[in-house]
């Protein structure tokens, strides 16, 4: 705490707040492995087991399509098995091998747990914006949650969450390719 002059106020650093907010979401039980997949490892297209380094390419007009597409058809996936509980349906839009098997059944179980624990049943997804970083295009959905509160001044409120999400896409041998997803705190 720091005291103002000005004012005579006490205040918190900066560094301060920020180290409070990332050890209060990591103690209070905000979702652990939501901060683990705020970039999910679904993987870069590689073949083989050796570590190869990509050559980032520039993920241009003509692809942006393709790129969206891909990232669509992953938070489909992604939304479709939050709401039902199926390890499989996300299993089936991880577009890499090293993707599935990094984010396990018990580790989707604990990220769909604790979000439903903090933020209610997830409601609707929206598609919120891109951002062209030229070497990747960022994809940007609102993820909507919903939850009954119940107190005794307020009896029956609903409470909806926004969370975005983002899907990273880059492009590698002239095609997309997903190189991140997360929830973006």
């Amino acid at each position: 705490m720091v005291v103002r002059p000005e004012t005579g106020r006490k205040t918190r650093k900066v560094k301060e707040v920020f180290d409070l907010k990332i050890g209060g979401m990591i103690l209070s039980g905000m979702p652990g492995l939501l901060l683990l997949l705020l970039l999910l490892p679904v993987g870069c297209a590689s073949s083989g087991g050796t570590e190869q380094t990509v050559r980032p390419e520039i993920v241009t007009a003509e692809l942006s399509d393709a790129a969206r597409t891909e990232a669509e058809k992953y938070v489909e996936g992604f939304a479709a098995a939050l709401k039902s509980g199926d390890y499989g349906v996300l299993e089936a839009v991880l577009p890499t091998a090293e993707g599935r098997r990094q984010v396990s059944r018990e580790m989707f179980d604990s990220l769909r747990g604790e979000l439903e624990r903090e933020y209610g049943k997830l409601v609707d997804v929206g598609f919120f914006g891109e951002l062209d970083q030229t070497l990747v295009r960022d994809y940007y959905w609102a993820f909507t949650f919903e939850r009954r509160v119940e107190s005794a001044e307020r009896p029956g409120v609903v409470s909806r969450v926004h969370l975005l999400y983002l899907v990273r896409v880059g492009s590698q041998d002239g095609r997309p390719v997903i190189t991140g997803a997360g929830f973006r705190i």
